[in-house]
């Protein structure tokens, strides 16, 4: 059982895994599965099969509720007419009036109660789906985090994930119930007819031929407004992001400098107008569609009610049935037009929400991504041997026939000038792309062909935009070595080693300190300390090799130099990569790489290096003024 520390406190990792079957821990989602709209009933059952099961029962009243208005209100309206005549006393009214009473106590229940089941299902299914989510998301091909389009989609997962109003459950519960309410809505219609084509079969078959085509509208209307929706998304989007801009705390300090409050203001009313013009668009068509299908439906229940007239004169139908039948078709016409087309946009919303879901689930996942790096490993060499790169979706290499070898112990440095390729030589090494031409072997074994925990066990890095995460002082840098059991002692060593131990004891927690602002007592800390605490949480871990990715790019030449330094101390007995453009680091290193064009250029130490006044002497030189 794997341990992580969360805020100084030991918790096993097991809570944070799905059982592989049973029960609540029972893995609904399947990659290659393709998901539709009967997915957002078994959602629901498969996870909740009570609660599921009487909002089911539930529809199923709701269904018939509106064919027993008309029988309840009739039986009530006749009697109290023949009560007004003298043909019966006034206790005979009672049983009407509770029946009545009953209808009115349940529509006012069953709604409050049909809201407390679906929050029941949202929470399980919460515990089920938003996890495999997140853990999916966790589990990606890293290629697949620079590529846009795949990028977009995990985007607008994720963000459902987080988003309230979009939360996957939040979905599948509501179009659950939207989907049941669909067929409520028909069946009720049904039942309705059913009771006028007692008295006259021609009257439900003109309303058929009327309301059929309602239905049919409404579900256009449903995904024209989706549709809609949809093409403001853009829009939309670049409104939210100026908006966060113009009143973000992120961006106060530029905000304040540079005065753009003014030109970004008038970007956001551009795509705020934008967007209101396509919504403006939107609900005028639908006043029309509203208005004229008002008109016509206005002119054809005025026949319907005229000709119902005739059997109430025959005597086959009671006065209280024809008022009650009334009220149920102008009812059943209001649904049709209004409820039923809300009802259809938000399934295609929901189906839209499901394909993506589906496309999200079969995107192509890493080995072993989540699960903790191999302890204990040793590293005797590492080799690019004729090593060419190219990012997914773009021609030009990064990375041309790229050889050199790295061995246990000793500290190598790669430098160029930037977009050199010396990040990606990093991504390459830590496994987070292999789409590579030619071998990278470790130990003698192709890095395609090790296994993603045993991968993940032989290095750790410091990148340049490393993670700052908000949580404590403790934990960001326990993070570098999840269940090590001596983590304690290693963050004691490395705190006096990386000058670390001056800033933290400042602190009123210390190491408890919660950093950012999530919680009411996080404190910021500055650029450089966010720095020695991310180089800390590398020299933590276990691994036989460190790299050193730039981190320090944001610092002065002589401070980067002494944090080099530093580093070269805390990672001795280890291989270490130093990445930069800026030279001062590079006298420590037993080799030095000079990239340029992707290309090793140049090789050898500083000193040799500097002998054969090629590009690595000229960089250094131009430099030299910042060192002394």
């Amino acid at each position: 059982m794997q341990v992580i520390i969360l805020y100084g406190k030991n918790v096993s990792f097991s809570k944070f895994v799905m059982p592989a079957s049973g029960g609540m821990g029972q893995i609904m989602i399947q990659q290659g599965k393709k998901y539709s709209l009967k997915h957002l009933i078994i959602f629901p059952f498969s996870c909740a099969p009570v609660a599921a099961g009487l909002i089911l029962l539930l529809s199923v009243f709701q269904a018939l509720l509106p064919a027993l208005k008309v029988m309840v209100i009739a039986q009530f309206i006749d009697t109290a007419l023949q009560i007004a005549g003298g043909a019966h006393t006034g206790d005979t009214i009672y049983f009407s009036l509770a029946l009545i009473a009953g209808v009115v106590i349940y529509e006012l229940i069953s709604e409050n109660f049909r809201r407390l089941l679906l929050q029941d299902i949202q929470l399980k299914l919460r515990k089920k789906l938003c996890f495999e989510i997140l853990k999916k998301q966790a589990s990606l091909k890293y290629r697949l985090i620079e590529d846009d389009e795949a990028w977009n989609l995990i985007t607008r997962i994720s963000t459902n994930v987080t988003s309230f109003s979009y939360q996957p459950e939040v979905r599948i519960s509501e179009g659950y119930s939207a989907l049941l309410e669909v067929v409520a809505i028909v069946v009720s219609f049904i039942s309705v007819l059913s009771i006028i084509a007692t008295y006259a079969v021609w009257i439900a078959v003109l309303l058929s031929v009327f309301f059929v085509p309602l239905f049919f509208l409404a579900i256009k209307n449903g995904k024209k407004q989706y549709d809609t929706v949809k093409e403001n998304a853009e829009s939309l989007r670049r409104h939210m992001y100026l908006c966060q801009v113009l009143t973000d705390r992120e961006f106060v300090e530029e905000r304040s400098l540079f005065g753009y409050t003014n030109y970004f203001s008038e970007q956001f009313r551009h795509f705020f107008e934008l967007g209101r013009k396509i919504f403006v668009r939107m609900r005028l068509q639908w006043a029309i569609h509203q208005k004229s299908v008002g008109l016509i439906m206005g002119v054809v229940l005025c026949g319907v009610f005229i000709a119902l007239l005739e059997p109430v004169s025959s005597g086959v139908m009671s006065a209280g049935v024809l008022i009650a039948l009334v009220q149920a078709i102008i009812s059943m016409t209001t649904v049709v037009s209004g409820r039923l087309v809300q009802l259809i946009f938000s399934t295609s919303n929901n189906r839209e929400f499901l394909k993506d879901l589906t496309t999200f689930f079969s995107l192509e996942e890493a080995e072993g991504a989540i699960d903790p790096p191999e302890r204990g490993l040793t590293l005797s060499k590492l080799e690019f041997c004729h090593v060419s790169f190219r990012y997914p979706g773009s021609e030009n290499y990064i990375l041309r026939d790229v050889s050199f070898t790295i061995e246990d112990k000793k500290h190598y440095s790669f430098v160029g000038v930037n977009g050199a390729g010396k990040t990606t030589i990093t991504k390459l090494i830590t496994g987070l792309y292999d789409n590579y031409e030619g071998e990278i072997k470790i130990n003698g074994v192709e890095l395609r062909d090790i296994p993603g925990e045993k991968l993940k066990g032989y290095s750790t890095c410091v990148f340049q935009d490393f993670a700052k995460y908000q949580m404590t002082i403790f934990d960001n840098i326990a993070v570098g070595a999840i269940g090590d059991k001596k983590i304690a002692e290693k963050i004691e060593h490395v705190m006096d080693d990386i000058e670390l131990r001056q800033t933290i004891e400042a602190f009123p927690k210390g190491l408890l300190q919660p950093l950012g602002r999530l919680e009411e007592e996080g404190q910021d800390v500055s650029g450089g300390q966010w720095q020695r605490i991310a180089i800390a949480r590398a020299a933590v871990s276990s691994a036989p090799l460190r790299i050193l990715d730039e981190p320090t790019a944001a610092l002065d030449p002589v401070t980067e130099s002494r944090v080099y330094e530093q580093f070269e101390k805390i990672s001795r007995g280890t291989a270490t990569i130093f990445i930069s453009h800026r030279l001062g680091s590079t006298k420590l290193a037993d080799e030095i790489f000079v990239i340029d064009g992707g290309r090793i250029v140049e090789r050898g130490n500083h000193e040799l290096l500097m002998m054969t006044s090629g590009l690595y002497a000229q960089m250094y030189n131009s430099q030299r003024g910042w060192y002394q």
